[in-house]
């Protein structure tokens, strides 16, 4: 892969107007109530202030994270009135091939606030994050316009970790669950979907590819302290590059996406074999009755039936409608065997000039999504309104 060229030395970007300099710089911790005004004002109510809770979070993941690297930082877009006038926010990384720690970095969001004033500003901060520090970039969940800039740094959508996967237990409540977010008065149809859901359980039950108890290994719930432990293991074990856990990282990470208020509890489990042998992994969240968000689901390459089998029927016997997530190379087949419906909104997008790593991802030995990438974060999807 070709090495970009950076745009100009150092972080300062003059204007064809000679004398109006415009600047990239690193995020300080004062910029925090700028750059929060600015994503409230794209991405949620422009009419409303940023809530303190979104400012909280903010500190949080860009100057509080345990493996904050000064390397690699978000950046800011100072405009010649000097002025914010956009941002990258960046999620430092640490990722191990094979033993080697490499340096890697997720960008969350890209906002400014005058595009037509300033309409390079997104690519002049982009441009800025892929000419940073790190061994490798990864992005997930990034829509077409964003996949285009990525292209241009000769960036790739890892294809298999772009589609996404939807599980339907309960079809006739999932339905009325998605009507109602949208149309209020339909949740009064709520209660017809519990008798069509039982009449189509009885017509599902002589689906030859169903999930039975027969296939199940055992699914168990520990303590988080004892889960981290067995997940980090079941990584290093399973995939060739993973993030560089440790108990203290993973603990932080699970306890910020533990205050996803949306999304509902993060709950976790893993899958062992009838030798006790951990065979697979998950972390979700999921409001009881509503749809279970899988955010990261680990198995062993030749596992991957087992754990798929596993983590649907613990889902379904909990009673929620249905479950999602991100596929991995190793997980689609096991998926479709199991009617999961598989489709994709979004891409997942991965940068790297060392070979070796991008063989790693594109052969799907390598875990680069859920927490190796953004999804855990409450920025992407919380609410912050009381």
């Amino acid at each position: 892969m070709r090495v970009i060229p950076r745009l100009v030395p150092r972080r300062f970007l003059t204007s064809m107007r000679g004398a109006t300099m415009t600047e990239i710089r690193p995020l300080a911790a004062e910029d925090i109530p700028a750059i929060g005004t600015l994503f409230q004002r794209v991405f949620r109510n422009p009419k409303d202030p940023a809530p303190e809770a979104l400012l909280d979070c903010m500190r949080e993941l860009f100057f509080r994270h345990p493996w904050r690297d000064p390397a690699i930082q978000s950046q800011v877009y100072v405009t010649p009135e000097r002025t914010i006038g956009g941002y990258i926010g960046v999620i430092p990384l640490r990722m191990r091939l094979k033993g080697r720690v490499l340096s890697a970095a997720a960008p969350t969001t890209i906002a400014v606030a005058e595009p037509a004033k300033n309409p390079m500003a997104g690519a002049l901060l982009l441009r800025t994050f892929m000419n940073g520090a790190q061994d490798v970039s990864v992005s997930e969940p990034i829509n077409p316009i964003a996949v285009g800039m990525w292209e241009k740094f000769s960036a790739r959508a890892a294809t298999m970790e772009s589609m996404e996967w939807l599980a339907l237990f309960r079809p006739a409540a999932f339905a009325a669950s998605l009507a109602a977010e949208r149309f209020p008065l339909t949740r009064f149809g709520r209660p017809v979907a519990g008798p069509l859901d039982r009449m189509l359980a009885r017509y599902l039950a002589r689906d030859p590819h169903r999930v039975t108890a027969q296939n199940q290994a055992e699914v168990q719930d520990l303590p988080r302290d004892q889960f981290i432990r067995a997940f980090i293991q079941l990584a290093d074990e399973a995939y060739d590059l993973t993030p560089d856990w440790d108990e203290e990282t993973l603990g932080w990470q699970l306890a910020h996406a533990s205050g996803n208020r949306k999304r509902g509890p993060l709950q976790h489990r893993l899958v062992v074999d009838r030798n006790d042998r951990v065979i697979g992994g998950y972390i979700y969240h999921a409001h009881p009755g509503g749809v279970a968000w899988v955010i990261q689901l680990l198995s062993r390459p030749d596992t991957a039936l087992q754990v798929v089998d596993a983590m649907l029927l613990q889902l379904d016997a909990e009673g929620y409608v249905s479950a999602k997530g991100r596929t991995q190379a190793r997980l689609v087949e096991p998926l479709l065997k199991r009617r999961a419906l598989m489709f994709r909104r979004h891409s997942a997008m991965v940068h790297a000039r060392d070979p070796e790593i991008l063989a790693a991802v594109h052969e799907g030995r390598g875990i680069t999504s859920g927490f190796a990438g953004e999804t855990w974060t409450r920025l992407v999807s919380d609410r912050y309104t009381p």
